[in-house]
Formats: C-alpha cells, structure tokens, sequence
C-alpha cells in the first residue's frame, strides 16, 4: 500500500487533518496516528480504515486514469441536459464589469421559443434542467411562462434555476416561480454594502440594496435555496468584508442559502487563483468564520462534471436561438456553435468538448477539485488553475482548528 496522492493535510496543535480529494474522505488523527499512516504501517490500529477510506491505495492502481475513469463515467451516465436560456440581453443593472457589453439588446420572441422548444424536444432526453440567465432574465417573464407551458404540452420534464440581480422579484413572482417554472436554486449578486452595491449596479431607482435583501429573505421564507455570489476585486476587498459580517449576522446557519465569494474575471488578465491567493485566503478566511455554509468540506467534492462548456448535452441559448458552449464568448458571433433550427457544429463544438490535458494538471494532487478547470480560460491560452494549494490548506487548517479548540474547550 502507498499513501494516495490525493492526499491533502494541514496540522494545528499535535493534531492533523487529511482530505482525499479524490474520494471526498476526511480524516483526523492525533500524532500517534498521523506517525503510523504516513508511514504506511500495516499494524496500525486504522490501517483498514484508511485503505476503506481511500487515503491508502495499492503501489498498482493508477490513481490519476482512475480519475479520469470515474469522471468519464459520470458525465456518459448521469449528466442531465442543461440548457441556459437568455431570455433578454438587456438589463436593468449598468455593472461595470459585465462581460454583455457591446452585444446588441436581444429579447427573445415566441417565434424564437417555438425553435428553441423544438431544439430541446429533438433531443428526446429528459429530466432536463434551465437555467434562465441574461441580461436579466425577469425582464421577459412572458417568455419564461411560454417556454414552460410548452415543456409541459410537450410532457419534457424540467426543473429550472436562475441567475438574477434579484431587484424585480416580489412574492407573487416567486410563488409562480416555485409552480410554474420549477425553481429550486437562485443565485442573486452582491458586490458590496449599500454605497459601494448602488454605485456598481446604477439602478434607476434608490433603496436598491434593501430592496434586493428583502427579496432574498423572501426567496428564503419560500424554501428557494440562495446562492449570494459575491463578487470581488481588489478594489472593493474591504467592503466585501463588511458586507460577509452583514450577511452572517442575517443568515447564519439557515440551511437554505449560502454565500459564496468570486473574483471577478477580466479577459485581459490572467485569472489563475495562486496570483491572488492572498485576497482569495482572506476572504475565505471571513466567509469560514461567518459560519454561511452548513460543512465547508462540500467545497471540495470531487469535481466530476468538469466545467458544463465541456459538457455535450450543455448550450448557452441565445434570445435569436443561437447556440455557444459559454457564455463569456457570447459576444463572438465566430465563437457560437450553432444555432437551433439548423443544429450543431461539430467541427466548433469539438473545441470545447475534447479533452486537452496538460501534464501539469494530470499530475496535480488538486484535479479532482477543479477537473481541468475553466473550458473558455484554456481555449484562450491563459492560466486557469481556479483553486490553489494554500487555498485548500488554510480551509482544511479552519476545519481542524475549530474542531481541536472544540474539543478542548
């Protein structure tokens, strides 16, 4: 047996933790025991735990092909379709770093959908899933009630989600929504306390921050799970810190909504995770703190989908039908990969969807967290490693802390 080298650890205080981020296992052990499994003893009191655990594996098992295996495996058999609908380009937000711009204003029409309902329904799969993006998606509500009277004439069965600046929704939108269009996850952007929120959004009305929070304590209080994405740079760190203290001391362990933090992503810079991982540590340090996330393990679930660009059942759909694999590159007319009433090119669609696996990331004790990473970051031939080392460590450090001084307490 050998130590798996998906093994992740981090150490406070005589005591260790370990994470297999091949086979999302997590282990604890005092000295005695951290002395005894790196050093493979096959008398020590755990050793069957660990092999069952999959911190240990035989010296033959290629653990990187069976990676590789699993996810293949996954994607060919479990993955549901997933189709995310633009049901507008225009907004109601002017954000400065929207990635829309120059794209002229689309709104979908009922000719539209009829095509995009005919597209989905050729492909006889279904559960499938939308997701209603934009623009901002609830400034055509009328196209999302057609898509989903039609899915439903047509027996397709589907849940959506939605991707939203939250400013239009109120109560009787959101019970439709739980009914009518099958939303079971929201994730509403905040980019920083009131100030800072208004002037990144420029909303043509005042109030837009309290107004939006009151829709998320709505959203909460109707069972809809709430991703709060936070996003940020290092022009608005320290306001994204005051906003994580806000929001902690309103939602603080309810089951339902979560908080996550993204840096934003510029097309002409390199976005690789390690050239931040000061700010990134940072701000998961506060967000760890905060206790917004039920099990801070989830984070590091074996990622086996990979980024859904990869995905063959995966389209962006624009309001004209058009089709692309992500939708950064939607401002590309070049970079679309078909369009619903003439289908799919493969020769463009192969771009995305064929494995291109750098040695680097094929030996990285990291890549069942990221698998390969951002599909539309390494087409463009820039750093894509969207989770570091240290990252990871300083989670599994949290993790162990909060438990020894627990227990010690």
């Amino acid at each position: 047996m050998k130590t798996s080298k998906y093994n992740i650890t981090a150490h406070y205080q005589n005591h260790h933790i370990i994470l297999n981020s091949l086979h999302h296992t997590c282990i604890i052990l005092n000295n005695h025991d951290y002395h005894d499994f790196i050093n493979v003893n096959q008398n020590g009191e755990y050793y069957q735990r660990y092999i069952d655990l999959g911190l240990y594996a035989n010296e033959t098992t290629d653990e990187e092909k069976l990676f590789l295996y699993n996810s293949r495996k996954l994607i060919e058999e479990k993955t549901r379709p997933f189709y995310r609908i633009l049901t507008t380009t225009d907004c109601n937000a002017k954000c400065f770093y929207c990635y829309e711009k120059g794209i002229s204003t689309q709104t979908m029409s009922k000719a539209s959908a009829d095509n995009i309902i005919a597209f989905i329904n050729k492909e006889q799969i279904d559960p499938i899933t939308i997701e209603w993006f934009g623009g901002e998606p609830l400034l055509n509500i009328e196209i999302i009630d057609y898509i989903c009277d039609q899915l439903r004439n047509k027996h397709i069965k589907f849940n959506s989600k939605m991707i939203t600046n939250g400013y239009l929704l109120n109560r009787e939108l959101i019970d439709k929504a739980k009914n009518k269009w099958a939303l079971q996850y929201i994730q509403i952007t905040l980019d920083g306390t009131k100030k800072v929120y208004e002037n990144v959004k420029k909303f043509s009305a005042p109030g837009a921050f309290e107004r939006v929070i009151r829709n998320i304590d709505l959203l909460i209080e109707m069972n809809i799970s709430v991703d709060i994405r936070l996003n940020y740079d290092k022009y608005n760190i320290d306001d994204i810190m005051n906003l994580i203290t806000y929001l902690s001391s309103k939602y603080s362990g309810k089951p339902n909504v979560f908080v996550s933090a993204r840096r934003l992503i510029y097309d002409d810079k390199n976005n690789d995770l390690i050239t931040t991982e000061e700010t990134d540590c940072k701000i998961i340090n506060i967000l760890l703190q905060s206790n917004l996330s039920t099990d801070i393990l989830d984070r590091f679930r074996p990622r086996y989908f990979v980024c859904p660009a990869y995905n063959l059942k995966h389209y962006v759909i624009m309001p004209n039908g058009d089709l692309y694999k992500c939708s950064k590159d939607i401002a590309n007319p070049l970079e679309k990969v078909g369009d619903v009433i003439n289908g799919i090119d493969a020769e463009k669609e192969c771009l995305w969807c064929s494995p291109n696996i750098s040695p680097e990331c094929i030996t990285c004790n990291l890549l069942p967290l990221c698998n390969f990473g951002c599909r539309h970051e390494e087409i463009h031939n820039k750093k894509y490693c969207m989770v570091s080392q240290k990252y990871v460590e300083q989670i599994l450090f949290y993790k162990l802390k909060t438990f020894v001084d627990t227990v010690n307490k």
